[in-house]
């Protein structure tokens, strides 16, 4: 099907960015600067609800250093796997934002390697771990650096900082960026809520209110660039990343109407 040009209000974008996953925001910021919306939406699986704001993410490096030994001699150094223990326990424990539409903060360990690796009988000079931390509206770079250092204050020999997302694009060029989305929330009172609740109103859907546990390109649009946005998409974000991951063809369905829904609604006056 269609949707008639005369029921089309101002002009209607449709970016399909690449490297979400790597770095959200990273390819959608060229989009927006290029063509400056008033509005976005963001297409993420959501049930077809009507989207307020999702959770943030950062990207963290933490190391330890040791004194490297020979492994027969073990005393004569310090193995930064052993001292890295209590980090790895004290940041499981830390307390961590929450926020009443967003849920609680997470603080997740996803890899660590130690160095040398792999070690030919030498004592573990260095640990390098990465934590995917998932942010709530209004922490910032300084704010969860300052909340590590808070937790970790007695402990030594260990740095912490944002990783750095590299991503070579199908076209060559190469972007870069410091590896943090903001969380955000849109304002359930917003002239842009109610309209895009018309919209899919009026596509026959129920406009119910939610946010998303996960990360997506809004944390550009609406925790940096602070333009009004929301997510609508079919199917459930708790099937991506997993086996089998699949969409009913109802729920496809209902996704096209709702766009149909948004598209109309969106462009016309507040």
């Amino acid at each position: 099907g269609h949707a008639p040009a005369e029921e089309i209000h101002g002009t209607l974008v449709v970016s399909a960015s690449v490297y979400e996953e790597y770095h959200e925001g990273a390819a959608i910021q060229k989009v927006v600067e290029a063509t400056h919306p008033d509005f976005v939406v963001i297409c993420e699986p959501n049930g077809c609800r009507l989207g307020i704001g999702q959770k943030g993410r950062a990207g963290l490096c933490l190391e330890v250093s040791g004194k490297p030994a020979h492994s027969s001699v073990p005393h004569l150094g310090e193995n930064a796997v052993y001292k890295a223990l209590p980090l790895i326990e004290r940041l499981r424990r830390m307390a961590l934002p929450s926020d009443p539409l967003l849920g609680e903060g997470i603080m997740e360990l996803i890899d660590a390697i130690s160095s040398p690796y792999p070690s030919r009988s030498t004592v573990p000079v260095g640990m390098k771990m990465r934590y995917d931390r998932r942010l709530m509206q209004g922490e910032t770079m300084d704010s969860v650096l300052a909340s590590i250092h808070e937790a970790l204050r007695d402990l030594p020999d260990w740095q912490a900082g944002f990783a750095t997302v590299r991503m070579d694009t199908c076209t060559g060029e190469i972007l870069e960026a410091v590896d943090f989305h903001p969380g955000w929330v849109l304002a359930q009172d917003s002239p842009w809520v109610a309209k895009a609740g018309r919209g899919l109103a009026a596509a026959g859907l129920e406009a119910v209110l939610g946010t998303a546990r996960f990360c997506t390109n809004g944390s550009y649009t609406a925790g940096v660039a602070n333009l009004p946005t929301i997510i609508f998409g079919p199917s459930s974000g708790m099937l991506a990343h997993c086996i089998d991951e699949h969409i009913a063809i109802d729920e496809l369905f209902q996704g096209a109407q709702g766009y149909l829904g948004l598209a109309q609604s969106l462009g016309r006056p507040l």
